[in-house]
């Protein structure tokens, strides 16, 4: 059996939305719709869950070496860290990106459906049209 200092962990930002039920000592999460396992759910010591660095986003931190049972449809599913990782979250810490860089397009695909990437075009005063005066408050 390895070491605390030697256990490797697994970081998973999700959305706070898929928080379904809090108690004392639990957190009851969902699996995101978008995800195979859409409909299931699992629950997690509560010590395993932090609040994210932006608003709406949770962080959940678990050994990799962890099977995660996921309940719903009727059925189980036992899982690994990883793929509760693939699966659950909406960006990896490791898949950030800096302003104006184009991620590759795997991470574009893992990429919550209704969000769309795009390169707003610059603006330039001197094309920009005048707004009508009668529209002017």
């Amino acid at each position: 059996m390895e070491s605390a200092a030697e256990t490797v962990w697994v970081r998973i930002i999700f959305a706070s939305t898929l928080v379904a039920h809090t108690t004392e000592k639990g957190i009851l999460i969902k699996m995101p719709a978008s995800s195979r396992y859409a409909g299931f759910e699992f629950w997690t010591a509560r010590k395993f869950v932090h609040p994210g660095r932006y608003a709406l986003q949770h962080c959940l931190s678990i050994p990799a070496s962890f099977k995660i049972t996921l309940r719903g449809e009727g059925r189980n599913v036992i899982i690994s860290a990883d793929r509760l990782a693939d699966e659950l979250a909406f960006y990896n810490e490791e898949e950030e990106w800096d302003e104006g860089y184009v991620p590759p397009y795997e991470v574009l695909e893992r990429l919550p459906k209704w969000t769309v990437k795009h390169t707003p075009r610059i603006l330039k005063p001197e094309t920009e049209v005048k707004p009508d005066a009668s529209l002017i408050r």
